[in-house]
């Protein structure tokens, strides 16, 4: 049953600013010298039918992964048919089966406001068995009705236990403060209208087209052999028109969106924050990410030292989002029980406040470089994950060789800039916040 995706990105999200396949990721400095001075390579193509593919060959890897991912998340919603992603992929997922009699690993699938992708890995003497049973996932599904009420029970029971996570009704309500009126809106999801099979279908067929896609395969196989067999399952495929992309909506404030929440069961108070910034291809948006390194992660990073060390919070998760639209700079503190939240919220805006008027220390980059090394090699230690970054840069950018510029542009960036981006960004008529305090 794949209905926990729609959990899973709610509580999930906020801490991560790419969501990696699964896998064990390469470790060490050999990695990080790999990634660094080995670029990957690969060959770009496009089908009469509108698909892009990318390959990237490798004889030195264990096996071979795909990806398939399509303009189809929950941004090509709108307010009406909220929900409409997860729940053609939680179809596609429990549909999308190898031929009879072949062994090989479950698909998983992964959907955001940007994007569905559909993963997996298999040995290559499978590669046409796999690419058969992702083809049929771009022909129309039989959707019954008896599907969708099924699936909006389950996603409804799934919804309410975000009760019972720390950040879980926090980021929903987040979310819903920031896109008030966008199919971005997270929240929504679980506030499903009760939509018909015919709306579901009308999606699919909307969004899951060629044109609409990226097919990516990584690892050891043969590209020839890739080719032709890409041409046979996938060539034959019609091209639709592809609805063009709306224009994503950028959010204004005028002033601190703010919002407090009554948390019955919980023992303490649980604080988060998001400022809006710029596209994930912006060039301020790797001076963001070094900022929220320096911010918040690890124990020498400032909200640590300031909230966790002092024993004041359990943890202050924090992340930059990638998004063809605003990215979010997230920042969040778990407290510790009988602590007040608002004496939590004049360390972190103090904290933020220094960066800004005080030089970054050259200890500090060098500590965020290392941070985002590994943060590499943890993407791109696994054949999984190399498709994954490859499919979102193509499907977001037609920029597949991000996955080989990515990482230099973040350990370019200057200690000036984050200061500069810290006075940009992080001010509080750009900032929406909630905090969910223990109902007494």
């Amino acid at each position: 049953m794949q209905v926990n995706q729609v959990v899973l990105v709610l509580t999930l999200l906020v801490w991560v600013y790419v969501v990696a396949a699964d896998g064990n990721p390469a470790s060490g400095s050999v990695a990080i010298n790999q990634l660094e001075n080995r670029p990957i390579k690969f060959t770009k193509y496009r089908l009469a039918n509108g698909l892009r593919v990318v390959l990237a060959p490798d004889k030195r890897a264990p096996i071979v992964a795909i990806n398939i991912s399509f303009n189809a998340g929950s941004g090509k919603e709108d307010r009406e048919q909220a929900g409409l992603a997860s729940l053609v992929q939680n179809f596609l997922l429990q549909t999308l089966r190898p031929e009879p009699g072949r062994e090989l690993k479950p698909f998983e699938g992964v959907v955001n406001p940007e994007r569905a992708s559909y993963f997996s890995e298999f040995n290559a003497s499978q590669l046409d068995s796999m690419l058969s049973a992702f083809a049929r996932q771009m022909r129309p599904p039989d959707i019954d009705q008896a599907f969708i009420n099924e699936q909006q029970n389950a996603v409804e029971k799934q919804c309410s236990e975000l009760d019972n996570s720390r950040f879980g009704r926090v980021q929903e309500a987040l979310l819903d403060v920031i896109y008030e009126d966008s199919a971005f809106n997270y929240g929504a999801i679980c506030k499903l209208p009760h939509f018909s099979a015919e709306r579901a279908k009308s999606f699919f067929t909307t969004n899951y087209v060629p044109g609409n896609a990226v097919l990516v395969i990584v690892g050891n196989f043969k590209e020839d052999d890739a080719r032709k067999t890409i041409a046979k399952h996938f060539g034959t495929i019609s091209g639709q028109v592809v609805r063009s992309n709306m224009p994503l909506k950028n959010q204004r404030f005028s002033t601190e969106r703010r919002k407090i929440l009554k948390a019955s069961r919980a023992k303490a108070a649980t604080y988060m924050s998001a400022y809006l910034t710029v596209p994930s291809n912006h060039p301020d948006w790797y001076a963001l990410n070094i900022l929220a390194d320096i911010l918040g992660q690890g124990d020498t990073s400032r909200f640590y030292t300031a909230l966790v060390a002092t024993k004041l919070a359990a943890s202050v998760p924090e992340g930059m989002s990638e998004s063809r639209g605003q990215s979010l700079l997230r920042i969040g503190a778990a407290l510790l029980p009988q602590i007040n939240v608002d004496s939590v919220e004049a360390i972190i805006d103090a904290e933020i406040a220094r960066l800004q008027n005080e030089e970054v220390t050259q200890l500090e980059m060098d500590t965020a470089r290392s941070q985002e090394r590994q943060y590499s090699v943890e993407q791109l230690g696994t054949e999984l994950g190399k498709a994954s970054f490859l499919a979102r840069s193509t499907l977001y950018y037609d920029d597949p060789n991000r996955v080989n510029t990515e990482l230099g542009r973040m350990l370019s960036v200057k200690a000036k800039e984050v200061q500069r981006v810290a006075r940009k960004y992080l001010v509080k008529t750009n900032r929406a916040l909630v905090i969910a305090k223990p109902d007494a």
